[in-house]
């Protein structure tokens, strides 16, 4: 979690705590599967940078 917040990744409006941890952990296989759909599919995902 300290990393996360240290590199400003998610969430935007504002720091990850210990309670989002089970979140994060919950949805990690629904990100992977996603992601992985979405490169045999050869379609790009954006990412906003600030």
């Amino acid at each position: 979690m300290e990393d996360m917040n240290k590199y400003d990744i998610y969430p935007l409006d504002g720091e990850w705590t210990e309670e989002d941890k089970d979140y994060l952990v919950e949805n990690f296989e629904s990100l992977v599967e996603f992601y992985r759909l979405t490169a045999n599919k050869v379609e790009a995902i954006l990412l906003f940078i600030s």
